[in-house]
């Protein structure tokens, strides 16, 4: 039985770690911060063996394949109501004027147009 180690599947692929990293961060009006981190590693091990015994031909490789992804998200409505009173003196003369609330002496709380 004769082992061969060959070397034609591997090529420029025979580093064992190639790591990839994507990172993606956005905001919109719905979904105010999201962040999604991705972590793939793929390793190729350099491992390819070829058997040889008189007719028949038996190969190996190995390979090994590592994902790993991770979300995070957070969603986040606010709401804000904000109500204003405005409040408007007029100085107490004989003429009242427009849309203002007198209270005169003797006089029923009225308004006057």
């Amino acid at each position: 039985m004769e082992m061969r180690p060959g070397t034609e599947g591997v090529k420029s692929e025979r580093s064992l770690n190639l790591a990839m990293f994507s990172s993606s961060h956005h905001v919109n009006s719905f979904n105010l911060f999201s962040h999604q981190l991705s972590l793939s590693c793929y390793f190729l091990l350099p491992y390819h063996t070829t058997f040889q015994f008189k007719n028949l031909s038996l190969s190996l490789s190995l390979s090994l394949s590592l994902s790993l992804s991770l979300s995070l998200s957070l969603s986040l409505s606010l709401s804000l109501s904000l109500s204003l009173a405005m409040v408007h003196f007029v100085p107490q003369s004989s003429t009242p004027s427009f849309s203002s609330l007198l209270h005169l002496p003797g006089h029923k709380c009225s308004k006057e147009f």
